[in-house]
C-alpha cells in the first residue's frame, strides 16, 4: 500500500542521509504521467539541535517501477519536489544544515525542484541571501559529485545556471573543485576553481564576466551608475578570491567601450563602513577609475 511505502521512504531516506525524515501528509499512488508515489508534507531535519529543517516540501514525487512497487522496494533515481524550501545554513559552531555524506548505492539520484525557495545563511559572519521560484535539477552521483542546472529569478531577470562540484563532502573542509556558468539577457559569467565553506563561504579561481551593457548590469546588481550614456560592452577576467563578505579580483583584465586595462578590485563589507579599493594601469586612467568605482559601489 502507498502508506507503507511512505514509511519505507522515511526510514530509508533517514538511513541514507543521516538525518531524521518525516512524512506528515501520507502517500498516494500516481499512474500518470509516470508511475510514482506522491508523499505530502515532507521534512528533512537540519543540523543536530537546530529547529530549522534542511528541506521542507509540500509534495515529493518518487518515481517507481511496477516491479519495485510490487516488491515494496524504492528505487530512488528521480525525486520531484514541489513547494520546497531548501535551507543551507551554517551555525555558530560550524555545523552545516546539509548532510555531510549521502549513501546512494551504485547509481545517481536526480532531485527536481519546481518553484523552490533557496535560503543561505552563515551565522558565523552574518552572510545570507535568498532566492525564490527556482527550477533546478540537482544530480548527486555515487562518487559524491554534484551537478545542478536550471533557472533562477534574480532581481527581475531569469538566470540560467549550470554548476558542478567534484566532491560535495569536501566542501566543508579543505574545499572541492567546482565550476559555475551563469547566463541572463546580455550577460554571461563563468567560474572555475575551488568552493569551500570552512570559516566562511569562499570561492578561489578564475572568473570571466562579459556583457553588452555595463550600465544596465550595474543597475541589475544594485549599483548606482552615473550619467546616461556610454558604458556599453564590457568584460572582466581575473582571479577571484572571496571569503564571506570580502572579495577580490586580482590581475583583472578589464575592457569597457573598447578601452582596455589591467588591475585589482577589492571589496570588504564585513564592517559597518564598506572598504573598497582598486589599482589599475591604463592609458585612459579616468575611465578605468570610473569602472572600478562603479563595480564596487552599492546603493
Amino acid at each position: 500500500a502507498p502508506g507503507n511505502l511512505a514509511a519505507l521512504f522515511a526510514e530509508e531516506a533517514a538511513l541514507r542521509l543521516g538525518r531524521p525524515v518525516h512524512v506528515a501528509g501520507g502517500a498516494t499512488l500516481e499512474l500518470s504521467p509516470r508511475l510514482a508515489i506522491r508523499l505530502g508534507d515532507v521534512t528533512i531535519a537540519g543540523a543536530p539541535g537546530s529547529e530549522t529543517p534542511f528541506l521542507k516540501a509540500s509534495a515529493l514525487r518518487l518515481r517507481v517501477t511496477p516491479f519495485a512497487l510490487l516488491a515494496h522496494r524504492l528505487e530512488q533515481f528521480e525525486i520531484g519536489l514541489a513547494g520546497a524550501s531548501l535551507n543551507l545554513t551554517i551555525d555558530e559552531i560550524n555545523q552545516a544544515s546539509w548532510p555531510a555524506a549521502v549513501k546512494l548505492g551504485t547509481g545517481p539520484v536526480r532531485f527536481v525542484f519546481d518553484g523552490a525557495d533557496l535560503n543561505f545563511e552563515d551565522r558565523r559572519n552574518d552572510q545570507s541571501f535568498s532566492l525564490a521560484g527556482a527550477n533546478l535539477a540537482v544530480t548527486v552521483a555515487a562518487d559524491d559529485s554534484l551537478t545542478a542546472e536550471g533557472t533562477l529569478p534574480v532581481n527581475g531577470r531569469l538566470v540560467s545556471v549550470n554548476g558542478f562540484v567534484r566532491d560535495f563532502t569536501r566542501v566543508a573542509g579543505m574545499g572541492s573543485p567546482a565550476n559555475l556558468e551563469v547566463k541572463t539577457a546580455g550577460l554571461t559569467a563563468s567560474f572555475d576553481g575551488r568552493l569551500t565553506t570552512a570559516g566562511a563561504l569562499g570561492l578561489a579561481g578564475q572568473i570571466v564576466i562579459a556583457g553588452d551593457d555595463f550600465r544596465r548590469t550595474l543597475g541589475w546588481i544594485g549599483a548606482s551608475p552615473v550619467g546616461t550614456s556610454g558604458l556599453a560592452a564590457f568584460s572582466i577576467a581575473g582571479t577571484l578570491d572571496s571569503s564571506g563578505r570580502a572579495l577580490a579580483i586580482r590581475d583583472a583584465e578589464l575592457m569597457l567601450d573598447g578601452i582596455k586595462g589591467r588591475g585589482h578590485l577589492t571589496a570588504d563589507y564585513r564592517g559597518e563602513a564598506p572598504k573598497r579599493s582598486e589599482e589599475h594601469t591604463s592609458e585612459l586612467q579616468s575611465r578605468l577609475h570610473l569602472v572600478c568605482r562603479l563595480l564596487l559601489e552599492k546603493k
